[in-house]
């Protein structure tokens, strides 16, 4: 059953990156400058950079961790990283 399991998960993280890989190719293509494709042609809206700034910013490991610790320690102390750096960001 483990070995299932395995090639499931391989499977899903596979089709996960031919997705991104494709819609950055995709997405790619219609830009004509290197200004447009970084800068979304100046048409993306502010909340939507916020949001990318903020997923850069917060790693993975944060999101993963931080709740299992205030679960672990039963207090709020990594909320106010996350409530910090919305707030501070804005």
């Amino acid at each position: 059953m483990g070995a299932v399991n395995c090639l499931f998960d391989f499977a899903v993280i596979g089709l996960y990156f031919l997705v991104i890989i494709s819609t950055g190719l995709a997405m790619g293509r219609r830009e004509k400058t290197m200004e447009g494709f970084a800068m979304g042609g100046r048409q993306i809206p502010w909340w939507a950079v916020l949001a990318s700034i903020l997923a850069a910013e917060i790693s993975a490991a944060t999101f993963l961790g931080a709740p299992g610790e205030g679960y672990a320690l039963r207090n709020f102390a990594y909320a106010q990283l996350a409530i910090g750096t919305v707030w501070g960001v804005w």
